[in-house]
């Protein structure tokens, strides 16, 4: 079994990778490089089955986890952190920075969106993206606070210095230095870094309620009636 778990649960474009990059770098300051594994997947199954799991703290990204998720989390006892943003906003990203088709990334989208629902009703905290919980140094200590762990000032402030935006924006231009063998891709979509899960367009423009801008009126239609539950229950303007 593992040692400890804990998983960041996400909209896309919702600074989930900032919050992936965090805890794993709190973790590794705690326990060690060596203790721990970091991973994104959304399959239960993926992870049971790596043989580099037994003993180690998971640190794991989702954004769409499989049916058996829910139950996995619940006997895992894992400490999950939800991301959130405004899924009109979050689809627009996807679209944008992936060269995603507008069907396709709602129903990603919206496939998040009830994921990281069902885990907040189960009392799951969040951190929302319209926030700019990622520009705020006080952040990586309250998730250290909320994993219980006790990683020096200088460490967090070594960490949120790596991951602010600029550092993250120039790491993801500079992929070509790293070692090839950490530098991956699926299909035709852009290169990302294996570790780190930052890739080559990771940081889009952060505006928020480009939405109401930059869809067309039948996309506008669309996604207000799509994501009408989750933005009511999350306190997001309507249209």
């Amino acid at each position: 079994m593992t040692e400890t778990g804990t998983a960041t649960l996400g909209l896309y474009g919702s600074a989930s990778t900032w919050v992936f990059n965090v805890l794993r770098e709190l973790s590794i300051a705690q326990y060690g490089a060596d203790r721990v594994l970091a991973v994104f997947s959304d399959s239960v199954q993926q992870i049971l089955e790596d043989p580099r799991a037994p003993g180690r703290h998971i640190v794991w990204k989702l954004h769409r986890p499989d049916r058996s998720w829910g139950v996995f989390a619940s006997l895992s006892r894992a400490k999950i952190i939800l991301t959130l943003r405004d899924p009109r906003d979050a689809t627009l990203s996807m679209m944008q920075r992936f060269g995603t088709g507008f069907a396709p990334a709602l129903g990603a989208v919206l496939q998040a969106t009830q994921a990281v629902a069902a885990a907040a009703s189960k009392g799951a905290p969040g951190l929302r993206y319209e926030d700019r919980f990622f520009d705020r140094p006080a952040t990586v200590a309250k998730l250290a606070q909320h994993l219980g762990l006790t990683v020096q000032p200088a460490d967090q402030a070594r960490i949120f210095d790596t991951y602010a935006t600029e550092q993250v924006r120039r790491f993801g231009l500079a992929l070509d230095t790293l070692p090839p063998d950490r530098v991956k891709s699926v299909g035709t979509a852009t290169s990302y870094d294996e570790v780190t899960q930052i890739h080559r367009r990771h940081i889009g423009d952060q505006r928020i309620g480009k939405w109401r801008d930059q869809l067309d009126p039948v996309q506008r239609a669309t996604a207000n009636k799509q994501f009408a539950p989750f933005l009511r229950a999350f306190g997001y303007e309507t249209e």
